[in-house]
């Protein structure tokens, strides 16, 4: 383990063009890490002994613990990864994936409302309650896979009502591109016949269709984007506020998502 001095903490260092984790002590590190690190749960499976728990091959949980640390360190592993038991008895270096954009509602929500960074803030002093104290806790993955899709997202937030104002954002995202004309906006979209103006795109409902050799499909990226942009900037200065010295690892994003 790597447990650190009081009051230091991990950081990422550049040597020769090469970004480093470094450790509390000073030393670089590359982390190898396993994403579950536990001793299993009391299921069905577990019971029928056709899946792993540790009350079925140790006498207790702190023996399964030392078997376990002492295996994960032999196979060439050092890091507890994102689901991972964070007893202080395993002395190897933490990441803890927090479900921070979902528990705060930041995702197909409304991320883009004032009260959204209040609420994330909160739920981060929650969930990082405890890990603070933690030395070898090394930083936060804020979300897992919670789908960066381009166009599910732009039909997601078109469809709400005027109350959400992250569709006010995307309006206002529509309108401005096309400078209020609807002439403009008719090259790269294809509306029903019950809209007929920007005003019609207001009301909740209102879909629309890319119209063929336009270039709607460039919009519909850059509203990606200033979602992203906004949950990024939520959750970052929630868990700065919530644990100033831990390390932002960023959210583990599925093996797609959309380059925006």
């Amino acid at each position: 383990g790597l447990p650190g001095k009081s009051g230091q903490n991990w950081s990422v260092v550049e040597e020769d063009g090469v970004y480093w984790l470094r450790a509390p002590q000073g030393g670089l590190f590359y982390s190898k890490g396993v994403n579950s690190f536990n001793g299993g749960f009391d299921c069905e499976k577990s019971r029928r002994k056709e899946a792993f728990y540790w009350p079925n091959h140790f006498s207790g949980i702190s023996e399964w613990r030392r078997s376990a640390l002492a295996d994960l360190t032999r196979w060439g592993f050092n890091t507890r990864g994102g689901w991972s038991d964070a007893s202080p008895e395993l002395a190897m270096p933490l990441m803890v994936e927090l479900d921070l954009g979902r528990n705060a509602k930041l995702h197909w929500f409304d991320p883009f409302d004032p009260a959204s960074e209040v609420k994330a803030v909160e739920v981060a002093r929650k969930l990082t309650a405890p890990y603070r104290n933690d030395p070898h806790l090394v930083g936060y993955f804020t979300d897992n896979e919670v789908g960066w899709w381009n166009a599910p997202l732009f039909r997601w937030y078109l469809e709400q009502g005027w109350e959400s104002h992250t569709k006010r954002v995307l309006w206002q995202l529509l309108h401005d591109t096309y400078r209020g004309e609807w002439k403009l906006f008719l090259r790269d979209w294809a509306p029903d016949d019950k809209v007929k103006g920007f005003n019609d795109l207001k009301r909740s409902g209102v879909q629309l269709k890319l119209r063929r050799g336009g270039e709607g499909i460039h919009l519909i990226g850059r509203f990606t984007y200033m979602c992203a942009r906004r949950y990024y900037e939520l959750v970052h200065k929630a868990l700065r506020e919530a644990h100033p010295g831990a390390l932002i690892l960023g959210d583990r994003l599925p093996l797609y998502y959309n380059q925006d």
